[in-house]
């Protein structure tokens, strides 16, 4: 098995893997003032002791690449090549603060946004960012709510992605970040004093793809 998933990688690996998101059309309004995008990316391999690859997109972009290679892959298989900081070994006192009602910033959904915070907080893999400062990458895109992982530092920057997941549902439940009828629309970003922010929001693009199910 191990030789012919090497196999389909070498025929694969140029379509699927490392896929540029750079030329993807953003609306910049998915991005608070300042900021830049740049691809979201996971590094490591896919079985024990395999191949190490890049893949670059939003996490469900990587697990739908990751499945044309190995159809059977769940994410538990994923082996990261960075240790990310544990979410035990984080103290919550490294979250500073939270602003709401970003300028020019579209509310996402707030059911859009818990299925983003669903899906992330399982995975406990390396989420990373290129160095900055001001950049951000999209972790999560679905039918127009997007969760950006925004780097502030001049290095590039990792955190596991379950622990990520937790600044998100810190916007969802501030009431401030809330509006629209019954409180369904959210918009914010948490920031830690690490250097790095979590943006939860609308993208502007409906056709964000999401499969949710797929974990």
């Amino acid at each position: 098995m191990k030789a012919v998933i090497s196999l389909l990688v070498g025929t694969l690996a140029s379509s699927a893997v490392a896929t540029d998101v750079s030329d993807v059309p953003v609306d910049r309004s998915a991005l608070p003032d300042g900021y830049t995008i740049v691809p979201f990316s996971m590094k490591g391999s896919i079985e024990p002791g395999g191949e190490l690859m890049t893949f670059n997109g939003t996490v469900t972009d990587i697990f739908e690449q990751i499945r044309n290679i190995k159809p059977d892959f769940q994410w538990n298989d994923f082996n990261s090549t960075i240790t990310p900081s544990p979410a035990g070994h984080v103290s919550r006192r490294t979250k500073d603060h939270i602003l709401c009602n970003i300028p020019f910033h579209k509310p996402g959904s707030r059911f859009g946004l818990l299925l983003g915070y669903d899906y992330l907080t399982k995975l406990h893999h390396d989420c990373q960012v290129d160095g900055g400062p001001k950049v951000c990458a999209a972790m999560w895109c679905c039918g127009g709510n997007s969760i950006y992982f925004c780097n502030d530092n001049m290095d590039p920057i990792s955190r596991d992605c379950g622990y990520l997941a937790s600044y998100v549902l810190d916007i969802v439940a501030n009431e401030d970040c809330v509006s629209g009828k019954n409180g369904m629309l959210v918009q914010g970003q948490e920031f830690d004093t690490d250097g790095f922010n979590i943006v939860a929001g609308a993208d502007g693009d409906p056709k964000c793809f999401c499969n949710p199910g797929l974990v």
